[in-house]
């Protein structure tokens, strides 16, 4: 009798068992025909006209999406605009990953103002949250770190990043920013540093030793230092009112001029564009 119940029992768990494992089968053969057989550039079409449709600021097309699977596709020559900028890319890649987005080849025209980039970068992870690369020859760094925290490395060709504005040379960033709630608005706190070997001015200057140093306090900035070697010693302290336009960013400088022994008190308040040139 015990042995018959055991006999059952065994039947039972083998029919489960074997119900179990093919209905498992049954689902993974189903997920990869959807995955195989989907029509994915039409699904990502779709996702992306309906995306567009939810933003009526923003406005583009592209010319082909292809190498579209479940977890990715490629936008080739891309156009668009928004009410501020217009923008192309040669190729954006999204991938769902550790980079979930590439974009080659990027030109954005904010009107006075253009920057081209060969490489933009998205990149996903913990420490940091997420990274942000920019390429316009060197590769400038944003890593955004829990608590807030914005830590900028790397340097940016100025040709690029600004064209139109005159300026030419590659600028060296490391900053530190943090924010209290939220990212938007000025940051609450942080420091930056700016050098650079040589810089060209709008007006064909070219600037050499330049050194600055600033702390952030929303969009109040106490400028510490600003030196530069070349064409005449500077030394100067100063502050400066953030504007949305960084270009119209109030900047107040106080310090002097030295030319062989020779020191001239300087001090210039003026925005930003102005005194570049």
């Amino acid at each position: 009798m015990a042995q018959t119940i055991l006999l059952s029992q065994r039947k039972k768990r083998g029919g489960l068992l074997r119900g179990t494992g093919m209905t498992l089968l049954f689902a993974a053969a189903l997920t990869a025909g959807l995955i195989l057989f989907t029509p994915w550039p039409t699904v990502w079409n779709m996702a992306l006209g309906s995306a567009l449709e939810r933003m009526p600021n923003v406005r583009a097309s592209w010319k082909e999406l292809d190498e579209a699977g479940a977890f990715r596709f490629r936008l080739a020559q891309v156009q668009g605009f928004t009410h501020t900028a217009r923008f192309s890319a040669d190729e954006v890649r999204f991938a769902i990953g550790f980079t979930p987005l590439t974009i080659r080849g990027l030109d954005i025209d904010f009107g006075r103002t253009k920057t081209s980039m060969d490489e933009a970068r998205l990149e996903l992870g913990l420490a940091p949250l997420a990274r942000l690369v920019l390429v316009t020859g060197p590769e400038l760094r944003a890593d955004l770190f829990r608590g807030r925290t914005l830590v900028v490395n790397g340097g940016a060709e100025l040709s690029r990043l600004f064209e139109g504005r005159g300026l030419s040379g590659v600028l060296n960033v490391s900053a530190d920013c943090r924010w209290n709630t939220g990212f938007e608005g000025y940051p609450n706190a942080g420091n930056i540093e700016l050098t650079a070997e040589s810089l060209t001015l709008p007006d064909g200057t070219e600037a050499r030793g330049l050194n600055i140093g600033a702390d952030l306090n929303g969009k109040n900035v106490l400028i510490r230092k600003v030196a530069a070697e070349e064409p005449l010693r500077l030394r100067a302290r100063g502050t400066a009112e953030l504007r949305k336009n960084f270009f119209y960013t109030r900047v107040l400088l106080d310090g002097d001029l030295q030319t062989g022994d020779q020191r001239i008190p300087f001090r210039r308040e003026d925005r930003l564009e102005r005194l570049l040139n």
